[in-house]
Order: structure tokens, then sequence, then C-alpha cells
């Protein structure tokens, strides 16, 4: 079975949108959700095996909004590393961050890879 790694970073930069959005911001603006909802969604589905994909949020808005699609049995209970960091410069902790959360990450990537 071949596994599928997606990044989704790509799709906010397509959007004509401000630079940099809370998780708050994201999850109450409307047109971001619809996006998500109509697109985001969909492109998952249309992916081999779609509970079977490990998703990568870049950030902690993100991290949110996949969590609001696990809530809601869109994504799979293990189906998104949590406490990964924006790569950005501009996250200054983001070494912190990463360091905090790894043994948890490496934890959840070899749950994800003994079960599939």
């Amino acid at each position: 079975m071949k596994k599928v790694l997606y990044d989704y970073k790509d799709v906010i930069k397509k959007l004509p949108l401000k630079d940099k959005y809370t998780k708050d911001e994201l999850l109450i603006n409307d047109f971001l959700m619809k996006y998500v909802y109509e697109n985001f969604i969909e492109e998952l589905e249309s992916l081999d095996n779609p509970k079977e994909v490990l998703l990568i949020p870049l950030g902690k808005a993100v991290e949110e909004v996949l969590c609001k699609l696990k809530e809601q049995g869109i994504i799979g209970e293990n189906q998104i590393l949590t406490g990964f960091p924006h790569p950005s410069g501009a996250n200054v902790n983001r070494l912190i961050q990463f360091e905090q959360n790894k043994e948890n990450m490496i934890k959840l990537i070899e749950e994800y890879a003994s079960f599939k």
C-alpha cells in the first residue's frame, strides 16, 4: 500500500489573504472555513485511502482547523501530527516548540507507521 504525505501550506498561499492568521481567526473566518469544507476536504478525499494519510499542519492555526475536522469525524483520530511548529523564520519559538513536542511526534509517527 502506497502512503501519501500531503502538505497543504500552498493552499493558503494561493488565497488573496493577509499574511498571518491566528487559530481563532481561521476558525471564525467564514471565507477560510468555506474553503476548507468546499476544497480541502474534497481534495483530501480524492487521495487514495484518505483516512490513512498523515496530515502535518504547519502551525497552530492549521492544527486547530484539522482538529475541528477530526471532531466532526472527517479526519481520523491519529491522522494529525500535532505539535509541529510553523517553520517560518518569524516563528522564534519553533525550535523550542519542536523540542517540547518531539517525543510525542515521534510516538505518533511510529504508531502511524506500524498501523499501516
